[in-house]
């Protein structure tokens, strides 16, 4: 009994081996979220960027905007078309693409960029009269607040801040801008997008603009389901607590809030740099980091 058991044991043993050597290995993607940084600066940054480990860098809004210098300026807006930001100029997004992949056996580093497709600038030149370089007031939704209340109708057509013209997303025209723009990143050489305000635009949408990239791009928004991967934003309070001075990674084992995300779980860790936050920042730049696992 004692041998048979011994021989069972050592069998047992076999196939794990087996099985752990033929096992395909997990990919981690660290996607760096270089946040309202300049175009020109990132190209320096590069082989620093690299040697963290991190695969992709996500370059802020780069379409023509509120020209107030503030982040949040970068989220409105004016002009799907024209790529001219206080980040930089078309000319400076395409030429650190090109850096990107003249470098790709050395560097290995792709650029997603995040785009606002929801919904137009709260500058009073264009909202007096909901006229845009593309848009006019047919294209826009009737002014009207959202007060989430699960709404479903009012969070997808309602004004973010009251302030910002909503886009008739669910319209044919809107959706062909919408197109040509991600087009436009397409050709310059972008290797996917990160859809800003999803949660505001009917799911029907996305599966048409995920149409006009080939598969190899990757695509995710800031929460959308079962069409695309979407950013985990519970996880964060779970990743400071880890690994803050003192923290503790065991504190990991409590990922219940997160399982309603399930295989489109993006997980990300947010660092700004600081003393009481601890770890690392990129130049001077908050440093915000997402991490695709892939089969």
């Amino acid at each position: 009994m004692r041998q048979y058991l011994k021989n069972f044991t050592l069998i047992v043993i076999y196939v794990l081996v087996a099985f752990t050597m033929y096992m395909p290995p997990l990919q981690a993607n660290v996607i760096y979220q270089a946040f309202n940084e300049p175009f020109n600066t990132l190209k320096s940054e590069l082989e620093s960027i690299k040697k963290l480990g991190l695969t992709h860098i996500q370059v802020s809004h780069p379409q023509k905007s509120n020209q107030d210098p503030a982040w949040w300026a970068r989220y409105q807006p004016i002009d799907f078309e024209e790529i001219q930001s206080p980040l930089g100029s078309e000319k400076d997004l395409k030429e650190l693409i090109l850096i990107t992949l003249a470098h790709r056996k050395n560097i290995n580093l792709k650029i997603i960029i995040d785009v606002v497709l929801n919904h137009m600038a709260d500058v009073s030149t264009y909202t007096l009269n909901l006229k845009y370089p593309k848009f006019s007031k047919k294209h826009f939704h009737t002014q009207k607040c959202i007060e989430y209340d699960f709404n479903r109708q009012e969070v997808i057509k309602g004004w973010l801040g009251c302030s910002l013209p909503d886009l008739k997303t669910e319209t044919s025209y809107v959706r062909e801008q919408a197109k040509k723009y991600l087009t436009k990143l397409l050709i310059l050489g972008s290797d996917g997008f990160r859809f800003d305000s999803a949660k505001h635009i009917e799911p029907d949408f996305f599966k048409t603009m995920l149409n006009v990239a080939t598969s190899d791009k990757y695509s995710y928004g800031e929460v959308v389901g079962n069409i695309m991967d979407v950013t985990d934003f519970h996880l964060l309070s779970l990743m400071i607590q880890a690994f803050r001075e003192n923290g503790d990674l065991r504190t990991q084992h409590n990922i219940s809030m997160n399982i309603s995300l399930g295989q489109y779980g993006q997980k990300y860790i947010m660092n700004w740099g600081k003393s009481n936050r601890g770890g690392l920042k990129i130049g001077s730049q908050t440093s915000l980091f997402f991490i695709k696992q892939l089969q």
